[in-house]
């Protein structure tokens, strides 16, 4: 490591010290002394010389090793060259050092100031410029430090730079600093930042030109010196021999000889960027026609430097004729500053990008900045928007906008959800977040609002909430329909026993009386269990258009006169897989409730079509899936519904109508039997403008005819055999029992699952048939069955329940289920049930 032979060093340590760099044997000295005095290893960085005369960077680590005595022995480490380390930490230093003194020299004076026009950055030459120390200037006010610039242009083109959210430039005499100044501000999300150049002496260079031209030569030495201290360039074009001459300073800025050298008018116009060439030309032949001052901005091209950017100024001085014969001007170099301007237009890109809206309005609620995004959400543009006030422009919900107002100026910020309304007059749900923004003093000065579009997200919530509102009430109302069905069953059971107990006519009236009285309460419990559960029934393939004709006959048929009906049906339109019977009421309870709101009469437009959904279904409804859909739409002229009326119209017992007049399912039952045929309803009204339903079932892609249902033929009687009969009910199994026996058959009874493998157990050979509760305590339907299955798999098994859930789970049980019976079920269904079931082969 250190190029020399070890015996040369492993002597002594003074022989070791003689490569070590002089300026370091002192501090090594030192070092050794802490060692040996016990004071802790030894961890030291040194330099060392080699032979060849190279420095090397070496870290020392040793320590003191003692005998078995405890006395010092010697010492023991390790040398790590760690010169390459050392060169590249000093590296990163200078490149850091260099980074923040070219941030420091640039020719133009910088500061940047907050929306409280309290100064953030401010840079070498700002300091200079403004004559105060950087740590007066830093989080000082500008009007505070400089209070003899309130009411100058100073204030009025800052004020209008961050109220107009432009650029402004613009150049000033300020007694204070004792000068002219050139300025240039733009706005950003912080706030300005401004370029601020003393032009004094360019400004005095300006007018001297406008004298002759013996007067320039004469002062020509003095305008130098000035150019070289204000680096800017001046140059002078004979228009008659199109020779350009530049004066010192002029070549640095804008790639032109430097000094008194003349160059051709072509040469000059090379050097200007070809995309910028045209632009420049035309304001040059403007200011020769005209004979005014002209001032362009453009690119050179800069020898040895690149693409640099020029201000140029110039004016023509003319004969006695008043033709331009010579043109004198200056440029200076800009490049810094269209590069921060560069900056602040991508940074203000990206909020014009943003998709929400972002708006600032002062405390009288006067809009003062209008994003891209305001203007793409609310459909007023920037120009229309600034100067007006957001409350009434926008605001829906007046006393939710004060509590707002009121929570930001108490708390500096405010969030929540706010009713608006777009240029086009359509409400909106907005997500809003308000700040307060102060003045110079800290005082409230305005308010930026971030208002994100909601409206979609909050239709989706509300239908997820009723989704769950009626899966909740289904449960409820399925457990009531249950027990509905236990209670209905005995009473039909029993009329029909009744029936042939006695041929009375009296009687027999009161027994139908009683009957349709049964069978209306077992039809409300079956519309119950289609809204709690959307029971199916049997699907079959059904031709929209059909329904729509026999719908419209029957509106026709039955509704006042002054409700006129139409009809249009798509002539190629899909079939759809659904239960006929179960449509119909759909169709026919949209018809009801648009009668009910034409009491004065109107028209109802009854239409079909096919539509097909893409993939991006999801802010159309929660239930919604691509795919082709027959689209059915039931439309009134009637008395509509407000917005809150339309929130709840699928609610359960929700209903306007007075009291008698509706019980509030029919459209809580509609929903249910449609979401079982997988579609979806959507609902549009306003009040007094009418109602319009669309409904949109999955659709076949045929158009064969619709298949219908085959009716049922009268059973006979039983010979003989035996039926067991399980149930929890003791009224169901009694008036079971009765029927039975009534019409010829045998009975055993059970009133649980338990109970009854315990009985079929002792008669399995004599039980012909068992008809079994599908809910009991103890041992319910399905787990009686498969008990029963597995000590005969051959029995012969009719299951009854009040609930379409459970007829699934009994078709899921096995084989041995022959049929199914559904409560409330009369004399008729189970003797039919009982004589099928008795007749199919094995």
């Amino acid at each position: 490591m250190f190029g020399v032979r070890a015996a040369e060093f492993t002597g002594s340590f003074e022989s070791f010290l003689s490569l070590v760099h002089p300026d370091d044997q002192a501090a090594m000295r030192v070092a050794q002394g802490r060692v040996l005095a016990g004071e802790g290893p030894l961890d030291f960085v040194h330099r060392i010389v080699l032979p060849s005369g190279e420095i090397r960077h070496i870290r020392e680590r040793a320590e003191l090793l003692s005998a078995d005595g405890g006395r010092p022995q010697r010492l023991a480490g390790t040398s790590q060259d760690i010169t390459e380390q050392h060169h590249a930490q000093e590296a990163t230093r200078r490149l850091a050092a260099g980074l923040t003194s070219t941030l420091e020299s640039i020719t133009d004076a910088f500061y940047t100031v907050d929306r409280d026009w309290r100064f953030t950055y401010v840079n070498h030459e700002a300091v200079r410029v403004l004559r105060h120390p950087r740590v007066d200037l830093l989080g000082g006010s500008v009007w505070e430090l400089f209070p003899e610039a309130r009411g100058t242009e100073f204030q009025h083109q800052f004020e209008r730079a961050v109220a107009d959210n432009a650029v402004v430039q613009f150049e000033e005499y300020y007694p204070p600093l004792g000068g002219w100044f050139e300025v240039r501000a733009y706005p950003s999300a912080q706030g300005l930042a401004v370029h601020f150049r003393d032009i004094t002496e360019q400004h005095r260079v300006r007018e001297e030109l406008r004298g002759s031209e013996e007067a320039l030569r004469q002062r020509t030495q003095q305008l130098q010196l000035a150019l070289g201290a204000a680096r800017m360039g001046v140059w002078r074009w004979d228009l008659q021999t199109k020779v350009v001459t530049t004066l010192q300073g002029g070549g640095p800025v804008s790639g032109l000889p430097d000094g008194l050298r003349p160059i051709e008018m072509d040469a000059v116009g090379a050097l200007v960027h070809p995309d910028d060439r045209a632009a420049a030309g035309a304001i040059v032949r403007q200011a020769l026609k005209t004979g005014q001052p002209c001032r362009a901005e453009f690119r050179v091209v800069v020898p040895d430097r690149g693409v640099r950017w020029v201000s140029a100024l110039g004016q023509c001085t003319c004969d006695a004729a008043g033709k331009p014969q010579v043109m004198i001007g200056v440029d200076s170099d800009i490049t810094e500053r269209k590069r921060a301007e560069q900056a602040l237009v991508q940074q203000a890109a990206l909020i014009d990008e943003a998709r929400d809206a972002i708006l600032v309005r002062d405390l009288e609620h006067r809009i003062s900045f209008w994003s891209k995004g305001a203007e793409r959400l609310y459909g007023w543009t920037s120009a229309e928007a600034t100067g007006r006030r957001v409350d009434t422009l926008l605001c829906v919900d007046a006393a939710r906008f004060k509590q707002g107002e009121a929570a930001v100026l108490r708390t500096g910020a405010w969030s929540g959800e706010l009713l608006t309304t777009t240029k086009s007059g359509t409400v909106r749900t907005m997500d809003c977040r308000w700040t307060l923004l102060h003045d110079e003093q800290g005082g409230p000065k305005s308010i930026l609002t971030i208002d994100t579009d909601i409206t979609d997200r909050k239709v989706l919530e509300q239908q997820f909430l009723r989704a769950q509102r009626m899966e909740s009430i289904g449960t409820l109302a399925g457990g009531i329909a249950h027990d509905l069905n236990n209670v209905l069953t005995p009473i039909l059971l029993a009329v029909e026993l009744l029936r042939t107990e006695s041929e009375e006519t009296e009687r027999q009236e009161l027994l139908d009386t009683l009957a349709t009285s049964a069978r209306h309460g077992a039809e409300m419990v079956r519309q119950v269990l289609t809204f709690a559960r959307g029971v199916p029934g049997e699907r079959l393939e059904v031709q929209i258009g059909r329904l729509l004709t026999e719908i419209e006959r029957i509106t026709r048929d039955t509704f006042p006169k002054n409700v006129r009906t139409s009809t249009r049906v798509d002539s190629s339109l899909w079939n759809v897989a659904g239960d006929p019977t179960q449509l119909h009421q759909v169709l026919l309870n949209l018809c009801v409730n648009a009668r009910d709101a034409m009491p004065d009469g109107g028209s109802l437009t009854l239409s079909a079509e096919n539509v097909t959904l893409g993939s991006d279904t999801s802010d159309m409804h929660v239930d919604a899936r691509p795919g082709p859909y027959v689209l059915i739409r039931v439309e009134d002229t009637g008395a509509g519904m407000s917005r809150e009326v339309v929130e709840q119209v699928f609610d359960p017992f929700f209903t306007t109508k007075a009291p008698g007049k509706g019980t509030g399912l029919g459209l809580s039952t509609s929903l249910a039997i449609v979401k079982s045929h997988g579609g979806f309803i959507l609902v549009a009204s306003e009040p007094d403008k009418g109602t319009r339903f669309r409904v949109y079932l999955p659709a076949r892609l045929s158009t064969g005819p619709a298949t219908e249902p085959v009716e049922q033929a009268a059973l006979p009687r039983g010979n003989n055999e035996l039926v067991l009969v399980v149930d929890d009910e003791a009224s169901v199994r009694q008036l079971t029992r009765q029927t039975l026996e009534a019409f010829g058959y045998r009975v055993l009874l059970a009133s649980n699952g338990a109970e009854a493998i315990g009985i079929y157990a002792q008669h399995r050979e004599e039980i012909a048939v068992v008809v079994t509760d599908m809910m009991m305590p103890i041992m319910d339907g399905p787990a009686t069955i498969r008990n029963l299955l597995h000590i005969n798999a051959r029995a012969r098994i009719i299951a009854a329940s009040g609930l379409g859930d459970n007829v699934k789970l009994g078709g899921e049980v096995g084989v041995g289920i022959r049929h199914f019976l559904s409560k409330p079920y009369t004399a008729e269904s189970l003797l039919t049930a009982l004589r099928q079931t008795l007749e199919e082969q094995e």
